[in-house]
């Protein structure tokens, strides 16, 4: 009997773009990711890390209505932001 492997075959299409997502942000780029919009009309989130993106689209972020902060738990808890039992945390940025 062949064992059968865990792991998705290398070509996958969902796998290469989600390297190419972990790739971009690692360089401090923006990405979008498109919400499957189960019984809802599809939607779409924007993401950026904070420590590695450039001012300007940090600013940029800041002005558009509705923006929030997605922090990890671990981030979260030494902010000492209450609530943080979640794995990820979403912090909504007051207005300028």
């Amino acid at each position: 009997m062949t064992p059968v492997s865990a792991a998705p075959p290398q070509g996958e299409s969902a796998l290469v773009a989600v390297d190419r997502a972990l790739s971009e942000l690692r360089r401090g780029r923006a990405i979008v990711v498109r919400e499957s919009g189960h019984g809802e009309s599809p939607g779409w989130r924007l993401f950026a890390p904070l420590e590695t993106a450039e001012p300007a689209l940090i600013t940029w972020f800041r002005e558009q209505a509705g923006c929030s902060l997605a922090v990890t738990r671990e981030r979260a808890l030494v902010l000492q932001v209450a609530g943080s039992a979640a794995d990820v945390v979403e912090l909504t940025l007051p207005p300028d």
